[in-house]
């Protein structure tokens, strides 16, 4: 690779070069996050290449998280994560206004579904009994960012307010407050996942790009489970934080002195 940007016709690979190249530009700021990024094209005819190690270059920096692929739209550069705080018992939507965080909702199911067999245990449902079914696409910089999806029993659902509330950034929790519903117990698991097309579709990103699910259900204040959840984050717009409080059990406590040859401690 020469000091003027230009590919040496022999050295490292062609796509390994252009990848260098362009990370570089990124680095020193001449495309700055969320800059939309020349086409594959562009690249190889500015390089007077073909498109196949321009293609391998630019998914390089993609798996590396460096530029994002944006179905329909075309190739940006990565915005800067959001931080955002982990937490079962807290809606997304405060979390994202704490943080003084821009988003959008668009509702896209708000009303009974027949629940899926997993759904519909945890919820302890009957075989004819339906669930009430929210789902929110939450978006920030223009993009979608994160899928909500909630399930409740159909008799705590049909108390929440319509799909006109969620979209405004209404938050859920604060509906079944109004209600005197309060989860005081959840349960989750996270984990990184694919996404599928429906998924990719909704967030604007690549069948396949990775995304991180996390899946809880919460329990009132009875113990009985009135919300099974499943959010799933672009990975590459967050950021994610975890507090967890010390307890008596986990909290480190001294060793005691180990005793001397004598029996003294």
């Amino acid at each position: 690779m020469t000091s003027s940007g230009s590919l040496r016709p022999r050295g490292l690979p062609l796509w390994e070069q252009i990848r260098t190249l362009v990370h570089e530009e990124i680095r020193s700021g001449k495309y700055q996050p969320g800059d939309q990024m020349p086409t594959e094209k562009e690249y190889a005819d500015r390089f007077s290449v073909s498109v196949a190690p321009v293609r391998a270059a630019l998914a390089d920096l993609t798996s590396a998280g460096l530029i994002e692929r944006r179905s329909g739209k075309g190739t940006f550069v990565s915005a800067r994560t959001v931080n955002h705080e982990i937490s079962l018992l807290r809606s997304t939507t405060d979390a994202l206004r704490a943080s003084d965080v821009a988003f959008t909702v668009d509702v896209t199911a708000c009303g009974p579904v027949k629940a899926d067999a997993e759904v519909a245990e945890q919820l302890g449902l009957g075989p004819r009994e339906r669930a009430f079914h929210l789902r929110r696409t939450v978006g920030i910089g223009g993009q979608g960012a994160v899928i909500l999806e909630t399930w409740l029993p159909r008799d705590v659902g049909d108390k929440l307010p319509g799909a006109d509330f969620f979209a405004g950034g209404g938050s859920l929790y604060r509906a079944l407050g109004e209600h005197d519903i309060h989860l005081r117990t959840a349960e989750g698991t996270l984990q990184v996942v694919r996404a599928d097309d429906e998924q990719a579709q909704l967030l604007g990103i690549d069948f396949g790009a990775p995304l991180l699910a996390l899946r809880s259900f919460a329990a009132d204040e009875s113990g009985r489970i009135v919300e099974v959840a499943r959010a799933t984050y672009d990975s590459n717009r967050f950021t994610m934080r975890l507090q967890i409080p010390a307890t008596a059990a986990t909290v480190d406590r001294p060793t005691a002195a180990a005793p001397d040859r004598k029996g003294n401690s």
